[in-house]
């Protein structure tokens, strides 16, 4: 708000030059928003969800089962 008063009082004082630079300041801060909100409009952060861990069973056994096969001789 200080940089339009800023402005308006370098206009009617003749000083182009400080005018000009609080113009290109307030300027760019407005454009910087303005980027900003299209962007964050045109690509939202994706929410992460919380994943539960998978359930896995665990056998009593601590060796593996192994199956085996008879031949005949």
């Amino acid at each position: 708000m200080d940089n339009i008063r800023d402005m308006i009082k370098q206009a009617f004082d003749g000083d182009a030059n400080a005018f000009e630079k609080n113009f290109d300041g307030v300027m760019t801060a407005k454009m910087n928003t303005a980027v900003e909100t299209k962007y964050n409009a045109m690509f939202p952060s994706p929410e992460v969800e919380a994943v539960a861990d998978p359930e896995v069973e665990v056998s009593a056994d601590s060796e593996p089962e192994v199956e085996t096969q008879e031949t005949e001789d």
